[in-house]
């Protein structure tokens, strides 16, 4: 009979820690009749438990139970229980109490059947430790003692582990000990690919005759013949492409950080493919020597493409004379308008400021159906060409731009511009309260009288309930329902604390300059800032490869990423069999959607040469969400993950 504790109250109206203690001693009592069986379960029985928390994914349970199958006198279940705790030691993600169980296993029972498991799991956990060629050895003995029904778990894990590219030294050595037949060919096949990585084609061909397809399990064919096929990929032709940069004079800084990353895609590349040659040329941050770099490329009769430079007037330069002599040129960081319109062998990587303020408005205008939009830009060439594609492309929607303000220099006090800002909003305003009272729609603001920014932002008197000018500096105002605020690099800390002072409760968009979530999770900037998009051609990745090497300045940064990025564009020229100038214009014109580590490159226009990928990234949550990209007009929801 069960008592509880109600029960208990109404018959003890005792104290409350004497009822603790009679609780206690009766649940004393009661458990071992109840639940004695636990104690006193069989070897077997616990094994079986065990077994059955571990496919139920409770692999810490199910240590407990084959330790204590292990600690009784009856061993018959000792082997299995043992290689059984090194398994689930090991999905509970504890390696190195796994790897003492195995050695334990290794020890007490050689020969034993349950071998072939537990050097499987050691192949395992040297998967996991990054470790492929002791993983690779681990796979082999497990091999040699498979059973019939445990030979294709094994044989499955060697395929994945064939496929990754290792030391030809040690692999040697293990081949050297070997004298299963078929073990040997697998090694034989890991020699084979690893050479065939290394750009050693002759060296893996010769290799090849060693291996007999006919003798290979069928799970290892496709592999078979994915090397026969790299083996004649690295046969192929090798693309040389020139790159011109400026690793000497004002711009060798940014120079060296886009080789740098560039470099290091190269490599990647190239342990996979390595068709793919780069020649450097400095031109030593000088226009002049940009042209000379150019016409050095076009005479060597290897380099069938040019990547670079990087600064707008050296991309101008270099442009017109890789036109002139129908080289192909990839610029990647120029954003100079009707650059491309040069020829059909001038390619802009970089979407242009006119697409930029295109796609702005459009965002803005049409995704968001917003209208009365507004712009905050510099007023030098850079905001007027952005402003001017934005406003044409919001009045192609039948959207209105109701203000347009501009700043000279570091934008440190933009008070005269907010406030204007804030003085159109309130006209706005008063023009809605007019449509609703009057029922008709006004359609101009030309007769709305003029007010002073003294009047703007007199303090209201104390029985002035009304809302008027005097105390619209307090008011939030939402009638101006999208800002445009291209800035840029470096501006962000200056324009980004401005905002909370103006109470303008409006749709903010802006270019990739603000880009700087160290900036923007600023306290006195991050919450007011919170859902404001950016349109952008390029960002930077958060992942790791750098460690140790980026740069503290978030733009120079910038440039180690974007020559990474140029580096895995190149690879479109990879395994195309390109011999001529013009294949390879032709190969990188066809370039759509190609998704790098940072940029979306699509190139369009009336010769296919011009990047119209741009991402769509809305600040959240002290996050960069994407919500899309645009390729051409058409904007994807959602973007593609960036690797």
């Amino acid at each position: 009979m069960w008592i509880n504790h109600a029960t208990w109250q109404k018959v003890l109206p005792l104290n409350n820690s004497i009822y603790k203690l009679l609780t206690s001693l009766l649940l004393i009592a009661v458990l071992p009749a109840q639940f004695g069986f636990l104690s006193n379960r069989s070897p077997q029985e616990r094994f079986n438990r065990g077994l059955d928390q571990f496919n139920d994914s409770r692999y810490g349970s199910a240590a407990e139970n084959f330790e204590k199958v292990l600690s009784a006198d009856d061993i018959s279940l000792h082997p299995v229980a043992q290689m059984m705790l090194m398994k689930a030691y090991h999905h509970a993600g504890n390696p190195g109490k796994a790897r003492l169980a195995g050695r334990d296993f290794i020890s007490a029972y050689p020969g034993n059947r349950y071998l072939s498991a537990v050097y499987l799991t050691f192949g395992d956990l040297f998967i996991n430790d990054g470790q492929p060629i002791e993983a690779f050895r681990m796979y082999l003995q497990a091999r040699r003692w498979a059973s019939p029904t445990e030979i294709s778990g094994v044989d499955g894990r060697l395929s994945r582990v064939l496929s990754l590219r290792m030391p030809l030294d040690d692999l040697a050595s293990i081949k050297l000990v070997e004298g299963d037949a078929l073990n040997r060919e697998l090694i034989s096949l890991a020699e084979i690919y690893s050479l065939s990585l290394g750009g050693q084609a002759d060296e893996a061909a010769d290799l090849l005759v060693e291996v007999h397809r006919e003798n290979l399990p069928a799970i290892f064919h496709p592999l078979h013949q994915r090397i026969i096929q790299r083996i004649k990929r690295v046969s192929e032709p090798v693309v040389t492409v020139g790159v011109i940069l400026p690793l000497t004079g004002r711009d060798a800084t940014i120079g060296k950080l886009y080789l740098r990353g560039l470099r290091k895609a190269m490599t990647r590349l190239n342990r996979t493919n390595a068709t793919l040659a780069l020649m450097i040329y400095d031109n030593y941050s000088d226009p002049v020597e940009t042209v000379l770099a150019v016409r050095q490329c076009a005479q060597n009769s290897n380099v069938l493409a040019i990547l670079g430079p990087l600064t707008t007037t050296n991309s101008i330069m270099a442009a017109t004379e890789a036109q002139a002599l129908e080289i192909p040129l990839l610029l990647p960081l120029c954003t100079e308008d009707n650059l491309s319109d040069i020829g059909d062998y001038i390619f802009q990587a970089n979407a242009t400021l006119s697409m930029r303020g295109r796609l702005a408005g459009r965002y803005l205008a049409h995704e968001l159906d917003l209208d009365s939009l507004a712009v905050l830009a510099p007023a030098d060439e850079f905001g007027y060409t952005l402003t001017d594609a934005f406003v044409t492309e919001v009045d192609s929607w039948g959207k209105v731009v109701v203000a347009t303000e501009w700043y000279s220099g570091i934008p440190e006090n933009l008070r005269p511009q907010f406030q204007n800002l804030r003085q159109v909003g309130f006209d706005l305003r008063e023009v809605n309260e007019y449509e609703d009272v009057l029922g008709i729609a006004i359609d101009s603001l030309d007769n709305m009288f003029d007010v002073s920014d003294e009047i703007l932002f007199e303090i209201p008197d104390d029985d002035d309930e009304s809302a008027t000018r005097s105390d619209s500096a307090k008011m939030v105002l939402e009638t101006i329902q999208g800002l445009f605020v291209p800035i840029h690099p470096g501006h962000i800390q200056y324009l980004g604390p401005q905002f909370p002072a103006y109470n303008l409760e409006t749709q903010l968009i802006g270019n990739e300059s603000w880009l700087d979530l160290e900036v923007l999770n600023q306290e006195i900037i991050g919450p007011h800032l919170s859902g404001m998009y950016f349109i952008s051609g390029y960002r930077a990745p958060n992942d790791s490869l750098f460690t140790g090497v980026i740069p503290e300045d978030e733009i120079d940064a910038g440039y180690l990423h974007r020559g990474y990025d140029s580096g895995l564009l190149l690879s479109n020229l990879q395994g195309q069999n390109l011999t001529t100038r013009g294949e390879a214009r032709r190969t990188l014109a066809a370039i759509g959607n190609y998704i790098g580590r940072g940029q979306i490159t699509s190139f369009t226009g009336s010769d296919d040469n011009v990047n119209s990928s741009l991402q769509v990234l809305q600040y959240q949550g002290n996050n960069l969400i994407n919500r899309g990209f645009f390729s051409g007009d058409s904007i994807v929801h959602p973007a593609p993950a960036l690797p």
